[in-house]
Formats: C-alpha cells, sequence, structure tokens
C-alpha cells in the first residue's frame, strides 16, 4: 500500500506567500483593467445600436402657412327683381342711326341741348364745355323700352362722357339712369338720378382710357335690368332699373368729347319700336295691353298724348267708332302736348263713313284742309285702318290700305302725336309707330 497515490492538496506558507507577491497584483492590473475597458466598450456600443436601430417617430410634416383670405368684395347694390337672364342684342337684329343724315342741318330738330355747349363737327356730335358737369344733349323725338342703345366716342380733353337712358322727362335728368366715364379717366360708372335729381350710384368698373381713344358704349335695356358694355366685353349686367322706359341723351362731364355714332335696335327683334307713353289730357281714356277707349260723350274733342314727338315717321291704328255721331283719328305735330294750337288732325266722322283733316291755329280753331265719303266695310262698317306718312313738309292719309290724301302741307316740322276721340265711345287697337324718313 505503499505506492498508494495521495491526493490531498498539499498548502503550505510558501504558496500563500506567492499569491501576495507584487508581481502577481501587476498581472492582475494588467488583465483585469483591459477587460473592464472592453466590457464598457461592448455595454456602450450595445446601447448605440440600440439607439440606431429602434423604430423612429415620424417627423411631423411642416405646417403649410394658410392662403391668405381673399379681399371682401364690395357690397353690391340692393336688387328688385332683375330680370333673370339678361337680353341680348339678337345677330339679325336692325341698327339704326340716330343721327343726322345731313351734317349742314347742324343737330337737326330731333336733337335737343338742355345744357353744355354742343355743335356738330364734321360728323361728329362735339360738346365744347369743360369745366360743368353733365352736359345734356337729349334726343326727343320718341320713348324707347326694351332696346339697345350704342355710341362711339372719344375725348379730346379730360374725361366724362356717357349717355342716359330711360329719362321720363326728354328735358331733364330726374329719374334717368346714366353710364359714363370717372372724371379722372380711371374707370366706368353707373347709377340714376332720383326724382330730386340726386345721383344714386349703383356701380363701377375699372376701364382703362387711352390719350386720344375711341370707344365704344353699350347699353342694353330690358323688362327689368339693363346690362353695360365696353368695346363688346360685359362690364355689368342684371343692374335693377328704376325708369323702365323713356327717352335717351348723351351726357359730357368735365371734359370736351365728340359722338360719332349714335345707334338703337330692338332686344326682341329685328327693328326698334317706340313705346308711346300715353298721357291722358282730357276726356276719359280706359286702356290695356291691347287697347285704349275713351267714353265721354260729350260733343267736344278728347285727346290722349304719347311720349313722342317726331318729324318724319309712319303712325297707324284700327279705329272702331261704337256710335254713329263719333269720331277718332290722330292729332300730330302738336307744339305742346297738352294743347291742340297749331296742330294737325285727321278723324273719321259720320259713324265711320267719313274721313276729314286740317290744322288748329294759334287760338285752337279747326281750319278744314280737305274731306271724303269712304267706301263702306262690309265685314266690319264702323272699323277702319287709318294711316299717316308724315315726312318733312307733308303728310299722306291711308285708310284700309287706299290712299285718301296725299302731299298734305305741314305748318311745322315736328311736333307731338296723339289719339283724337269725339262725341262717343271710340276704341283704338293695334297701334304701331315707325321713326324715321319714309320713302
Amino acid at each position: 500500500m505503499q505506492n498508494q497515490l495521495n491526493t490531498t492538496p498539499v498548502f503550505n506558507e510558501s504558496s500563500s506567500a506567492n499569491a501576495n507577491s507584487p508581481s502577481l497584483k501587476l498581472a492582475k492590473r494588467q488583465i483585469v483593467l483591459p477587460l473592464l475597458v472592453a466590457c464598457l466598450v461592448l455595454i456602450g456600443l450595445n446601447i448605440g445600436m440600440n439607439l440606431l436601430l429602434a423604430p423612429k417617430k415620424p417627423i411631423p410634416a411642416a405646417t403649410k402657412p394658410a392662403a391668405p383670405a381673399p379681399p371682401t368684395p364690395a357690397p353690391a347694390a340692393p336688387s328688385a327683381a332683375p330680370a333673370a337672364t339678361q337680353n341680348n342684342v339678337k345677330n339679325n337684329a336692325t341698327w339704326v342711326s340716330l343721327m343726322p343724315k345731313d351734317a349742314n342741318s347742324g343737330l337737326g330738330s330731333a336733337w335737343v341741348p338742355i345744357s353744355g355747349q354742343w355743335k356738330v363737327e364734321g360728323s361728329d356730335f362735339v360738346q365744347t364745355k369743360a369745366d360743368g358737369f353733365d352736359m345734356t344733349l337729349s334726343y326727343r323725338e320718341k320713348k324707347f323700352s326694351n332696346f339697345a342703345l350704342r355710341v362711339n366716342l372719344k375725348h379730346d380733353q379730360g374725361t366724362g362722357a356717357g349717355v342716359l337712358i330711360n329719362m321720363p322727362d326728354a328735358t331733364r335728368k330726374n329719374g334717368a339712369h346714366v353710364i359714363r366715364f370717372t372724371d379722372d379717366g380711371k374707370g366706368i360708372f353707373w347709377g340714376y338720378f332720383d326724382d330730386n335729381a340726386v345721383f344714386v350710384a349703383q356701380g363701377f368698373a375699372n376701364a382703362t382710357l387711352p390719350p386720344n381713344s375711341s370707344k365704344k358704349l353699350e347699353v342694353q335695356s330690358s323688362a327689368n335690368a339693363y346690362a353695360i358694355l365696353l368695346d363688346g366685353e360685359s362690364i355689368a349686367k342684371d343692374v335693377p332699373l328704376k325708369s323702365k322706359t323713356g327717352y335717351i341723351a348723351l351726357t359730357n362731364s368735365v371734359s370736351v368729347a365728340r359722338f360719332n355714332s349714335i345707334e338703337t335696335a330692338n332686344l326682341d327683334g329685328p327693328a326698334p319700336t317706340a313705346n308711346a307713353g300715353f298721357e291722358a289730357i282730357n276726356g276719359q281714356w280706359v286702356q290695356d295691353d291691347k287697347r285704349i277707349e275713351q267714353r265721354n260723350l260729350a260733343d267736344t274733342d278728347f285727346w290722349i298724348s304719347t311720349g313722342m314727338l317726331a318729324g318724319s315717321y309712319r303712325v297707324s291704328a284700327k279705329i272702331t267708332l261704337k256710335s254713329p255721331q263719333s269720331g277718332g283719328g290722330f292729332i300730330f305735330h302738336m307744339q305742346d302736348r297738352n294743347e291742340r294750337k297749331l296742330a294737325h288732325m285727321v278723324r273719321f266722322s259720320n259713324g265711320g263713313n267719313q274721313i276729314f283733316w286740317g290744322s288748329y291755329n294759334e287760338t285752337g280753331v279747326f281750319m278744314g284742309q280737305g274731306d271724303k265719303t269712304l267706301k263702306p266695310n262690309p265685314q266690319s262698317p264702323n272699323t277702319h285702318n287709318l294711316e299717316l306718312i308724315v315726312t318733312a313738309n307733308s303728310y299722306d292719309i291711308v285708310v284700309d290700305g287706299e290712299i285718301i290724301g296725299k302731299q298734305i302741307p305741314l305748318n311745322s316740322k315736328n311736333g307731338w302725336i296723339g289719339l283724337l276721340s269725339y262725341s262717343g265711345i271710340v276704341v283704338f287697337e293695334d297701334f304701331y309707330f315707325q321713326l324715321g324718313k319714309i320713302i
């Protein structure tokens, strides 16, 4: 048993002393410290990798600044039931010139200066007073309704030219609509004059106006509203009308301006028509859309004046006499729409079996010029169509399509037109008026 291996560890003082020797401590430091540093580095790398690989929060999108709000438009003028759709002049419309056919005749009898200094220069109407407002040249031949007015104008000095429409009275601006350029030349404005001639604005638009440039201004006046075009471009529409019918005029303020074209057209058809502004002077007149009737039975002349003053024209009506003693016809070329002195008259008598004509003198006494017995009308013996064709110096009478009197001389160049009734009920239907020279 002497060869048995002794496995019991041997520990003695010399082994313990070696473990605490300085060389061993140095060896520990040389090994442990680098290990600690390596561990710290690994820990740092691990934290860094976790941060890099961690899911990223989305970056909020940059807030886009809100677009600036559009400017608030100026409040529109109050409207009262304008036309649903503004009418346009039809392509086949006939534009009728209101310029004098003879430049040597000056302004002519149809155009009447209300204010300012108006003259004819070449083929232009020119207003030369540059230091006043609302210088007006009125066209008093007739009233217009549902129509278009178109003018070519040019400023020689300053700006301020335009037009008036739907004037209730041809001699003043009260109640009329005005459309004209501004005094500073930066635009065009529109509105109306109230009953006291105070201007009420309805709108404004910027409009360039180069020096010495011509402009085409058009106004379309329909049943309840009007539209404005400048050089063919629309600048306003569905503007409410205060006055729906009336006379037209040229106007100019603080400038020298010329008009070389003035035309009208009907919005509903190929030719302009007149709107008769009937005003009863005496008698008992009743009217609707189709007929006008006078009911006073007294033995005297009763007449109702139209709103038309003209020189050359054609006027007609279907006239029915309701009693044998009644008479009816036209009174025309009245120098005052309220008085018959110096006027001409053509009317039926004797229940429609006869017609006569003549004129009133300065005291209002009738002076006969002619008469004729008529052929009876089998279908309606008391009804006839009466037509007058009036030219510069004379007129013709046409009854039921037959010329009764021809080239009957006139006492004046123009005047107001009316319907006339005598002693009984008289009915007027199919009233028609055509302005202009009749060929």
